[in-house]
């Protein structure tokens, strides 16, 4: 009879479990959506904006699950939560389907492919980047962390290209096959602007390398290569930010083209607090590209067979004389990144 309690007790355990695990299910959506809305108040909870697609998948999963066991309650709740954690992508999504992308282009026209890509110094299958590159035929090519692992790359894709930009302070680079007629690192640009130069140990700056190329009908736009920081501690990326924005200021706006690895993704605050510094308009839309399944790879997984990004970090920004033809996203290259390669038609205002 003791054995047939306990058995009784055990089953009405079980049967009973799922209400206080829906419950809690749905009090982290909800706990989820209130950080992710204070996001503007600590960079601690932009964080979890950053990574918006876990954050939501997690409220999805309760959601699914208070649905599954049907706990009505807990699932309106949940589904608050998950409603609260989408409203703030609403600005990309929408600025993804407002993006014009023309398929042809005026006469006068001239055009411009531009790809960026963080090879990433632990990179242990650096030549499947070398031929992804050489495929995407970029006309102005951004590379990050060219270093490590990831250092005979440059060296093989300058047979490809005519042209070549780099700081010796970092590895950023940028290769052109278009006439580079001056370039430089960014840092560089501010530094003589400060009271000493002296005072230049006081900031922090991003590693960028800048260079202005003769476009294919005879005028010059500028090209920006970057690799911001992490955003933790935010503090040191908005010292970036800043920095970076006051050094553009120092280029025609709308011909200017920003590219690289920005360590912001939407909708964070601090992608969009680079939008409003920069001036330009962010060409790259619901466009995931970290982490890819190099970064499996490196860590002993094997080959992942299916996609691994969640989050959009790799962006192109442009000023107003550019419009977008189209924007690609390359396959894994052995980095923890994907490469990205925008066409852009820039209209040439003296012929018109």
């Amino acid at each position: 009879m003791l054995l047939l309690l306990r058995s009784k007790g055990l089953f009405m355990f079980e049967k009973q479990r799922p209400a206080p695990l829906a419950a809690l299910a749905s009090y982290a959506a909800i706990a989820l959506a209130t950080l992710i809305w204070l996001a503007p108040v600590w960079s601690g909870f932009d964080l979890l904006r950053q990574v918006w697609a876990v954050v939501a998948g997690a409220a999805l999963f309760a959601v699914l699950f208070a649905a599954l066991v049907r706990r009505w309650k807990r699932f309106w709740i949940s589904l608050a939560g998950l409603a609260a954690i989408c409203v703030p992508v609403i600005p990309e999504l929408w600025g993804s389907l407002n993006s014009q992308y023309y398929a042809s282009y005026p006469a006068n026209s001239t055009l411009l492919s531009v790809g960026t890509h963080n090879l990433w110094g632990r990179n242990s299958e650096a030549s499947n980047a070398t031929a992804t590159l050489i495929e995407m035929n970029a006309d102005v090519l951004a590379l990050q962390e060219a270093f490590g692992e990831s250092g005979d790359v440059t060296t093989e894709l300058r047979s490809h290209y005519a042209y070549e930009a780099n700081c010796t302070r970092h590895s950023t680079r940028l290769l052109s096959n278009l006439e580079i007629i001056e370039s430089g690192c960014m840092q560089d640009l501010l530094i003589t602007s400060l009271p000493t130069q002296a005072e230049w140990w006081r900031h922090q700056f991003p590693p960028s390398t800048w260079a202005r190329i003769r476009l294919r009908n005879g005028e010059t736009a500028v090209v920006v290569a970057v690799h911001m920081t992490w955003p933790d501690p935010l503090s040191v990326q908005n010292e970036q930010r800043r920095n970076l924005a006051q050094q553009l200021q120092q280029f025609d706006q709308d011909r200017l083209i920003v590219l690289g690895d920005f360590n912001a993704a939407s909708p964070s605050i601090a992608l969009s607090r680079m939008e409003r510094d920069f001036g330009l308009e962010r060409r790259t839309f619901l466009l995931p590209t970290w982490p890819s399944q190099g970064i499996g790879q490196r860590f002993g997984f094997g080959d992942i067979p299916v996609p691994t990004m969640f989050t959009g970090i790799d962006h192109v920004f442009a000023g107003d004389a550019w419009t977008t033809l189209s924007v690609d996203r390359g396959p894994n290259t052995g980095s923890d990144h994907r490469p990205v390669m925008v066409r852009l038609g820039g209209w040439d205002r003296a012929a018109e």
